[in-house]
């Protein structure tokens, strides 16, 4: 048992669990426990990717991971990170249900599923959270501090007015021929794109801070949704190691988190140590759940003892559709380009939805 009562404990080490241990030790100066399973990449593809990242772009081999993908929802593939499925491993003692019309699937990953989400970075439109128990002018000074974690690729433009950027320096990726030829277009067409409710801009990406990646930046090498072996695209990985250099900071991992216990002045945290029954306990002042929206629920779940009840759980759809544009691109696989979205699109039609529909 770990009896430091005077440690907060953050549990999950994904986007949340990283800004909440940020926030904790910057702003309340206190010391954090933060409890994860913590899976990671292999050893041997580990190997590989770090030989990537030291290796000049026009010395790599031309098939270094095996990427294929298998269906997994509807039709859609599941995402890997270099050819690896990590992510979506599941400690024994928790028992999770894959169903082929949900989507929806905890990650116990060290990182969690920042380890492969693509870099979009959006705030919500203060009209589209009227039903949360926080407003948009309460969350916002929450939004400048997490934008400080890592570097935003994006511009000002007509997105602005709704979605702010919170952030002045910015840098912006190059477009792909296509993404040049399409943004142009949508330009010259952009009063009558508004007038149905459309709105376009520049895609928004968060990137690692020039001291956490490669010295030379995005080389356009198109392996952005695979894996990107120059640690450019941003991670919850990247803060989790820098909070490591923190004395107030302890990372443990191998810890499946279960229920909670409150007392007067401290609250216990159960875990069963992964692939066996064994079971641990930690105490601390306060604990913060950042493990995603499944597992996050499941541990309310036990420590409530709410056994029958049902939850409504609800999730962004996702579809893939094919984007049709009369001008045909020579030999667009051999150019040099980044393959993470370039384009947001903002569809606010009320005959479609009150809120909007993001695309990209």
């Amino acid at each position: 048992m770990n009896k430091n009562k005077n440690q907060y404990i953050v549990v999950g080490s994904g986007i949340s669990g990283v800004s909440c241990a940020t926030a904790l030790i910057k702003k309340k100066n206190v010391k954090v426990l933060m409890i994860d399973v913590g899976y990671e990449l292999e050893k041997k593809i580990k190997t590989k990717v770090n030989k990537l990242y030291n290796l000049d772009y026009k010395k790599w081999p031309k098939k270094i991971f095996n990427n294929s993908q298998n269906e997994y929802h509807k039709g859609i593939p599941l995402k890997k990170i270099f050819g690896s499925d990590y992510i979506y491993k599941t400690p024994r003692p928790y028992k999770f249900e894959y169903n082929s019309k949900i989507g929806l699937r905890p990650s116990f990953a060290k990182g969690g599923f920042s380890n492969i989400w693509g870099a979009t970075v959006m705030p919500f439109y203060k009209n589209d959270i009227l039903d949360w128990p926080l407003s948009f002018k309460k969350l916002e000074k929450y939004y400048k501090e997490v934008v400080k974690i890592f570097n935003i690729s994006g511009q000002k433009d007509n997105l602005s007015k709704y979605f702010p950027l919170f952030k002045k320096n910015l840098f912006n990726l190059n477009f792909s021929e296509q993404g040049n030829v399409i943004y142009k277009f949508l330009k010259k067409n952009e009063k009558n794109l508004k007038k149905n409710g459309l709105f376009f801009g520049k895609s928004r990406l968060a990137f690692n801070k020039t001291k956490y990646a490669h010295k030379d930046g995005c080389i356009y090498c198109g392996m952005c949704l695979t894996g990107c072996p120059k640690k450019i695209i941003y991670s919850s990985n990247t803060t989790l190691e820098n909070l490591k250099k923190n004395k107030k900071f302890k990372y443990i991992s191998g810890f499946t988190v279960t229920d909670l216990k409150e007392n007067n002045s401290n609250v216990e945290v159960y875990a069963s140590i992964k692939n066996s029954k064994k079971r641990i306990c930690f105490t601390g002042k306060k604990v913060f759940l950042g493990a995603g929206v499944l597992q996050t629920t499941s541990i309310i779940a036990n420590t409530l003892k709410l056994k029958n009840y049902k939850f409504e759980i609800k999730d962004n759809s996702l579809f893939y559709l094919p984007l049709l544009f009369k001008k045909s691109f020579i030999n667009i696989q051999d150019q040099k380009v980044n393959t993470l979205s370039q384009i947001f699109f903002e569809i606010l039609d009320k005959r479609i939805s009150k809120k909007f529909v993001h695309a990209q």
